[in-house]
């Protein structure tokens, strides 16, 4: 099938990011050990952002004002209220973090410092895993706005909201892809058991780059982690994270002569 990643947002088309996914052992082992990549309903997301899944207000009342006299605004509405309509545990998504290096507020976000790992991919690398698998995927940079007051210049598209979040959430820089169940082969969708995840079988070796064990890991986790990488990954990189690190760089500078 196909990845989308102009569905909402204008991305140039040489666009790429270095993503990361923050996550403990127990899904670092599923993730390494069975090639699945998780895309959890997004029904999960509510409890901690109620406007996950919602359209911004300006929009709702801009479209609104005009929908009597233009055509295109009363079927934005009409395709608003069914989106809105369409449940929430039919639409997944797998979420990343956008940074050209690690993040401390990611590892204190997803692992509360404890032990785990980060994965380091590249949004290229996500998009031709997915570009293999049977399902059409929505591949967008999230964007953060006031739902408030945004004008946006955003196309008009059914998944528009699952890719705006509020500015309390700017820190994440996310990187989503999206499975809009509706958009699948099967139409019918909602004759279909609800599921609380699918799973999206992927080559590990393609998507990820390196894997970064936790910044307070012990070497007993650290080990772990390797020999589990090299069973399932062979040739990934593995690294400890250099958060908690000293500077050692005094070592390159001669001492002051008055200090000898």
């Amino acid at each position: 099938m196909t990845v989308d990643t102009e569905a909402v947002f204008q991305e140039p088309s040489d666009a790429e990011y270095t993503i990361w996914r923050y996550m403990d052992f127990a899904k670092f082992f599923y993730l390494i050990s069975t090639g699945n990549l998780v895309f959890p309903a997004v029904k999960k997301f509510v409890k901690d952002d109620p406007y996950e899944g919602e359209w911004p207000k300006y929009w709702i009342n801009s479209y609104s004002r005009h929908k009597n006299t233009d055509e295109h605004a009363a079927n934005a509405i009409e395709n608003m209220i069914k989106s809105r309509q369409f449940p929430l545990d039919y639409v997944y998504a797998n979420c990343w973090h956008i940074n050209d290096h690690g993040s401390a507020a990611m590892w204190r976000l997803y692992l509360k410092n404890g032990p785990g790992v980060a994965v380091r991919s590249t949004l290229k690398s996500l998009q031709r895993v997915l570009s293999r698998q049977e399902h059409h995927f929505y591949v967008q940079r999230v964007k953060y706005i006031d739902f408030d007051a945004h004008e946006g210049e955003e196309k008009f598209h059914q998944c528009a909201p699952f890719f705006l979040k509020r500015l309390d959430f700017k820190h994440e820089e996310e990187l989503r892809a999206l499975i809009w169940s509706a958009h699948s082969r099967n139409r019918d969708v909602t004759e279909r058991p609800r599921k609380d995840h699918i799973n999206v079988k992927v080559s590990v070796q393609d998507l990820v780059h390196e894997v970064v064990t936790s910044p307070k890991a012990e070497d007993w986790f650290h080990d772990c982690v390797e020999k589990l990488v090299e069973c399932n990954g062979p040739g990934i990189q593995v690294n400890r994270s250099k958060l908690l690190d000293s500077p050692d760089y005094w070592g390159e500078f001669p001492p002051h002569p008055q200090l000898e």
